[in-house]
């Protein structure tokens, strides 16, 4: 299991290769980066019981690390959905989220990048590969 330094780490060697990227993203943590994913770790728990799911540990250490970032203009940039955003990409219970994708409604899409694809657990283990797995899949 990655913890919060294992994922500080990854993003660490990916931003030193790009001295822009590392800039953007150190302002992002370090401006409203870091309310928005403090907001979005507080939030947790709201989410959980919404969905009546217990979201993977990866998942909370990824937020915690505050890796899940915004990076606008990048092109294999990744977000990381605020509580509205994930209502409404998933389905809840009967009600389908603005966004959801009928083929996802098992799923629970956490994120997105801007090459069209969209980041998910599997938190009923359908596909056989265990709740902590993240899935990219493509919107196209």
């Amino acid at each position: 299991m990655k913890t919060v330094e294992d994922f500080k780490r990854i993003i660490a060697q990916y931003y030193n290769l790009d001295e822009e990227a590392k800039k953007e993203y150190e302002e992002f943590v370090n401006g409203n980066g870091k309310a928005y994913l403090q907001k979005l770790f507080d939030s947790i728990p709201a989410i959980e019981k919404k969905f009546n799911l217990k979201l993977p540990e990866m998942y909370k250490t990824f937020v915690e690390a505050k890796v899940a970032w915004s990076l606008y203009g990048k092109e294999n940039e990744f977000r990381t959905y605020d509580e509205q955003e994930i209502y409404e990409f998933n389905y809840i219970g009967t009600h389908q989220g603005n966004s959801s994708l009928e083929e996802m409604k098992d799923y629970f899409i956490f994120g997105q990048d801007y090459g069209e694809c969209s980041y998910f657990f599997d938190p009923k283990n359908l596909l056989g590969f265990g709740v902590e797995t993240i899935w990219k899949v493509n919107r196209l």
